[in-house]
């Protein structure tokens, strides 16, 4: 999160940390890129400059390699290096 808040910090992304107002500055075309959930993509796929403009990627690299994301909440993941599959798999 660090790495990220750092862009605001830096003046390379707007002072926007609402979901509902990223996605507006994203859908107006005042950003390039945004930090969203799955949640989103329905109505990002229904705007039309969302739709013609831009597309899903992971999310870039920190500096020293590394990568972080948000847990969705409303489902279930298991890590692909877990030492628990079968456990995860009958949870």
């Amino acid at each position: 999160m660090e790495f990220y808040i750092r862009f605001v910090k830096e003046g390379l992304s707007p002072l926007i940390f609402g979901d509902a107002e990223r996605a507006e500055a994203m859908q107006n075309g005042l950003c390039a890129m945004g930090f969203f959930g799955s949640w989103n993509l329905s109505g990002f796929a229904a705007n039309e400059y969302m739709a013609k403009n831009f597309d899903v990627t992971v999310l870039p690299a920190a500096p020293n390699g590394g990568r972080a994301s948000i847990y969705n909440g409303l489902g279930y993941a298991i890590a692909p290096n877990t030492k628990k599959l079968d456990a995860a798999w009958k949870w």
